[in-house]
């Protein structure tokens, strides 16, 4: 049996979130495939918003909170905050400042207005 790992499942998560909305956001990128590491994953220039990717077995309000506070620290200015977080077999949850700046967490379908789509990903032979 193969385990995968806890960088692999980040990963999906990235891809799917990609593949969710790059129809819809044709700028969207991954940070690392444009040869950079940024403290977030995610980032549309046009749209100004930075997405940071989470995904573990389960997460704390605190944990949670902690993330978007760095992600509004290191994200350029001007630009909207997202955490996107999902728990072993959750539903993909998004975390931001609502209008009031107040935190507040709704369903990834509800705060993009699209459907979560979970990333094919690559079969590798195991020749």
């Amino acid at each position: 049996m193969k385990h995968r790992s806890a960088i692999t499942k980040g990963n999906q998560l990235e891809y799917s979130i990609r593949d969710s909305l790059q129809p819809f956001i044709k700028d969207l990128l991954l940070t690392k495939e444009e040869g950079y590491v940024k403290q977030y994953d995610l980032v549309s220039h046009k749209e100004q918003f930075v997405i940071e990717a989470k995904r573990h077995r389960a997460f704390s309000w605190n944990e949670l909170t902690g993330y978007l506070s760095k992600l509004e620290q290191v994200a350029p200015e001007g630009y909207k905050c997202v955490v996107v977080f999902q728990a072993n077999r959750q539903p993909a949850l998004v975390m931001a400042r609502n209008k009031f700046s107040q935190v507040a967490v709704t369903t990834f379908e509800s705060y993009f207005e699209v459907t979560f789509e979970r990333h094919k990903g690559v079969k590798k032979n195991d020749a």
